[in-house]
């Protein structure tokens, strides 16, 4: 069903980022990303690989950890969308073909890839996965802030969620196993196994 889109859209997700950055307050920003998180689970169902991507872009993180782009593979960047229709699986999907793309011409099949994405992207897009890419995304969502949101968006304590993160390494994967289970029990178990 081309034009057809589904699921949590990356606008929703830079919504978030600027009302987290645009306060001081610890708990506005832990009840924010909770609510996002919650939203994640809401649109796209418990356990969906597309949590762990919105908590990681909520931290400001690359799931992909680096896709091979700089600055200078962002300048000349495509006229933007007029409306914002990239979703959030869309997203992650562009950012990891072009993350794995190696070898012979693969410095300008990135680089149209890179066109492709940021051509379907509104120029708010555009300007937050450029911040996004290159590591200068500052909204103000520590670790901490969003291990807190994790906790309050599956109900546990947070000294839960934070063990966890030690042992995952990431508050991605995290956020989508504690969010995956039907209820703070479930919750607390999952994260202690």
């Amino acid at each position: 069903m081309p034009g057809k889109i589904s699921g949590m859209k990356l606008s929703r997700v830079i919504e978030t980022s600027a009302a987290v950055a645009g306060t001081s307050s610890r708990s506005a920003k832990v009840s924010t990303l909770a609510h996002i998180l919650q939203e994640a689970v809401a649109t796209h169902g418990r356990g969906h690989h597309c949590i762990e991507v919105v908590a990681d872009y909520v931290a400001g993180t690359l799931p992909q950890r680096r896709v091979g782009v700089s600055w200078r593979g962002l300048r000349d960047l495509p006229q933007s969308a007029a409306q914002a229709t990239l979703t959030i699986e869309q997203t992650d999907t562009a950012l990891t073909v072009i993350a794995e793309l190696s070898g012979g011409g693969s410095a300008s099949k990135r680089r149209k890839a890179i066109r492709g994405l940021f051509a379907r992207a509104t120029l708010a897009e555009q300007r937050w996965l450029a911040a996004l890419i290159t590591g200068d995304l500052r909204q103000g969502a520590s670790d901490g802030v969003l291990l807190q949101a994790i906790a309050q968006a599956a109900g546990v304590d947070d000294h839960i969620v934070r063990a966890a993160v030690m042992r995952a390494g990431y508050p991605g994967p995290v956020a989508r196993v504690a969010l995956a289970a039907p209820n703070e029990e479930a919750a607390m178990a999952a994260l202690t196994a």
